[in-house]
């Protein structure tokens, strides 16, 4: 396959090698000349063929190369010519479009990774989009007083480390040190574990858990015996926790207060 710059300025680096044979002997076909219409090709992502716009020069021997035009190469991805002429195979010659420069013998024609930093110019990050300032600019007295703060000493960092571990708490270091609340904490930490969404399943908190808990083993029940049994709260008569329905199948549906 060959590969081509995207809209590549020299034919020589847009020629599409072809070898066109008869379509019934498969032998070579030399001396051939193409009318419009009778070369074409198809761009990554277009529709289908269309009409080559580009010139056909043959090599000898059944060997030709198609040049396309610069418009012709605008599109990176694959490039398909394909012959549409009697007599002649419809082969199909595929050529990559890509961004480089494959003709390039120093770096393919992408930038070098020698490159002096003062020559990199613009476009990254800071802020500065531009596209003009060079990225020693880029590096203000602040930014390199921030570079400064860096120790690539691994003796250094070290020791940096050894400094902060002796100013932490003995008891910290040893798993022993305790954290003291305030009783106004600790109960907005006993009322979160109370009220935790899902704290026990899905859709039912430990409050509500425990409240209905306490109410059938400790508070009065009203409808004993019927197909629908009420547990009050264990300190509220008044309150019912739990209701126990049973339908014509002995089935038992347990509906909570929402409290």
């Amino acid at each position: 396959m060959k590969i081509i710059k995207l809209q590549a300025a020299t034919e020589a680096a847009r020629r599409v090698p072809m070898r066109l044979v008869d379509s019934v002997t498969g032998a070579d076909k030399t001396g051939l000349s193409f009318a419009s219409g009778e070369m074409r090709i198809h761009k990554n992502g277009a529709a289908g063929y269309v009409n080559a716009n580009g010139s056909v020069v043959e090599i000898g021997a059944g060997d030709y190369d198609y040049i396309p035009t610069q418009e012709e190469i605008n599109t990176l991805g694959t490039l398909r010519v394909k012959p549409f002429k009697t007599g002649v195979a419809a082969s199909v010659f595929v050529a990559q479009i890509v961004a480089y420069d494959p003709n390039d013998a120093n770096a393919m024609g992408m930038a070098r990774l020698d490159m002096m930093v003062s020559s990199v110019s613009g476009g990254g990050g800071g802020g500065d989009n531009s596209g003009t300032v060079a990225l020693l600019e880029r590096l203000t007295p602040a930014r390199a007083a921030n570079l400064d703060k860096l120790d690539v000493s691994t003796s250094s960092l070290s020791t940096k480390i050894d400094t902060v571990l002796a100013r932490l708490p003995a008891a910290l270091l040893d798993g022993k040190m305790s954290v003291a609340f305030d009783p106004a904490e600790r109960q907005n930490l006993a009322t979160a574990l109370l009220d935790l969404s899902n704290g026990v399943e899905i859709g039912l908190t430990v409050r509500q858990a425990l409240r209905a808990t306490a109410a059938i083993l400790f508070g009065n029940s009203t409808d004993t015996g019927t197909n629908s049994e009420k547990f009050m709260a264990a300190k509220s008569a008044a309150q019912v926790r739990v209701t126990s329905a049973l339908d014509v199948n002995n089935n038992r549906t347990v509906t909570l207060d929402a409290g």
